[in-house]
């Protein structure tokens, strides 16, 4: 007697996710740009924010290495020995690093305000979005037959619900 092999749930799973067709992964991409175009300024802003994080982890180095560079280490090379020696800074080269460290100091403020406004927004724009897929959901559970409720246990639509956008979120 020859043995068969049953097919696990996640093979079934994986089988109906292949046999989606080019025309229903068209139409999923309409729905995602539908749902994407009411959020616009939000996308803005995260792309925004994102690029002055960006900008601002790429510009501190830098100025860092120009006051180190120039101001912090100053040296002086004897013209007959050409030995360099390291001399402090003077009033003015001070002035100058000062100015760089409070620079320093308000690059670092931005950066975080970006992070902040990033991040708020971006819980905002996940909320919005389960928000949406969970009223499609729910709006596809109101046009199912009522005998197809009978045959279900009720926990089960919430918590496919819930689980659904969760992935997708």
């Amino acid at each position: 007697m020859k043995r068969t092999r049953s097919k696990s749930k996640s093979s079934g799973i994986r089988e109906e996710f292949n046999s989606i067709t080019k025309e229903q992964k068209k139409n999923d991409r309409k729905k995602l740009y539908n749902i994407l175009k009411n959020f616009k300024w939000q996308l803005f802003l995260l792309v925004f924010t994102t690029a002055i994080i960006a900008a601002q982890a790429s510009v501190v180095p830098k100025i860092i290495q120009i006051l180190i560079d120039k101001y912090l280490n100053r040296e002086i090379v004897d013209p007959i020995t050409h030995i360099s020696t390291t001399v402090p800074l003077v009033s003015k080269e001070l002035q100058i690093a000062i100015g760089f460290v409070i620079g320093l100091l308000g690059l670092v403020l931005v950066k975080a305000a970006a992070t902040w406004v990033g991040s708020y927004n971006m819980r905002r724009f996940q909320q919005a979005i389960d928000m949406r897929f969970k009223e499609e959901i729910f709006a596809k559970f109101l046009k199912v037959k009522v005998g197809y409720y009978d045959k279900e246990n009720e926990g089960f639509f919430v918590s496919r619900m819930i689980n659904d956008s969760n992935v997708v979120g």
